[in-house]
């Protein structure tokens, strides 16, 4: 029989899979941002898929090249 629920992720784990410190997510937590968490009990847990969610929205667009308009003088 399989799991219905998969493993969640502690705190130390992401922490290390996004190269911060544990408390910066915490800081995260309190301040609204960060990838979705869950309190089990006394525990913080994050489930892979929100993970990888947060991540995906997480691209940077500053590197994008923008050629200045044409006649600008730039």
């Amino acid at each position: 029989m399989s799991c219905l629920i998969e493993p969640l992720l502690d705190s130390s784990r992401v922490a290390r899979l996004l190269g911060v410190e544990a408390a910066t997510l915490a800081a995260w937590r309190r301040r609204g941002y960060g990838p979705r968490w869950y309190r089990i009990g006394k525990k913080v847990k994050y489930a892979e898929p929100d993970l990888r969610a947060w991540m995906a929205g997480q691209v940077g667009h500053d590197a994008v090249f923008e050629a200045p308009p044409e006649g600008s003088g730039q």
